[in-house]
C-alpha cells in the first residue's frame, strides 16, 4: 500500500510485550530482525526509510539491537517519547532514551503523560522531565523528523508554542 501511495516513510510498532520467559528477549530480537530483513529490498527500491517505534521496551537496547542485526540505513528507530514513560518501569527519561538512540533516532513522536496512561498531551504538562532532552537534540549530527503526537489541539498549540521559544521551530 505505500509504495502504490508513493509513501517513503513509515513508522510501525515494535510491540516489544516484556516477558520472564527464557531468552525472551533474544528470541524476540532475532524473529524481528528476520521479519524486517525482507523488506530490505523494497525500501531500496522505493527509496524508503522505515522506523521501528518503542512500545514496551524499557530502554532503547532493544530496538538498537534489532536495528544492528537488520544493519541497513534505510531502518531507524522512532522514539515515542509517551510509550517509554508510561508502558515501562524503568521510567527512563527523555534524555536517557535519545542518548541511548543517538544517531538511530530518526523520528520522535513527541507527547507526554503522567505514567500510567499513553494520555498523549502537551510534552509541557506531564510528568515527564525534557529539560535536557533538547540539548541532546541538538548535538545529534542529524536532525530527526519530530511529530507532535497530542490529541487535542490545545496541546497541539503549546506544544508548537514550547518549541518555537526554545528554537526548534522555526516560524516565518
Amino acid at each position: 500500500v505505500a509504495t502504490q501511495l508513493n509513501i517513503h516513510e513509515l513508522v510501525f510498532h515494535a510491540n516489544f510485550i516484556p516477558s520472564t520467559a527464557k531468552n525472551y528477549e533474544e528470541i524476540w530480537i532475532e524473529k524481528q530482525a528476520e521479519f524486517w530483513k525482507q523488506f530490505i529490498p523494497v525500501s531500496e527500491q522505493k527509496d524508503m526509510k522505515i522506523f521501528i517505534e518503542n512500545t514496551r521496551e524499557e530502554h532503547p537496547g532493544v530496538i538498537l539491537r534489532v536495528l544492528k542485526k537488520i544493519n541497513h540505513p534505510n531502518f531507524k528507530a522512532c522514539y515515542d517519547t509517551g510509550h517509554s514513560y508510561c508502558f515501562t518501569e524503568s521510567k527512563m527519561t527523555p534524555d536517557e532514551w535519545l542518548a541511548g538512540y543517538q544517531e538511530q533516532a530518526m523520528y520522535i513522536h513527541l507527547h507526554s503523560n503522567h505514567g500510567f496512561t499513553d494520555e498523549h498531551i502537551a510534552f509541557t504538562k506531564g510528568n515527564q522531565n525534557f529539560d535536557k532532552f533538547f540539548n541532546i537534540l541538538y548535538s545529534l549530527e542529524s536532525s530527526p523528523l519530530i511529530v507532535i503526537e497530542v490529541k487535542k489541539k490545545e496541546d497541539f498549540l503549546e506544544s508548537v508554542e514550547a518549541l518555537q521559544n526554545l528554537g526548534i521551530l522555526k516560524t516565518k
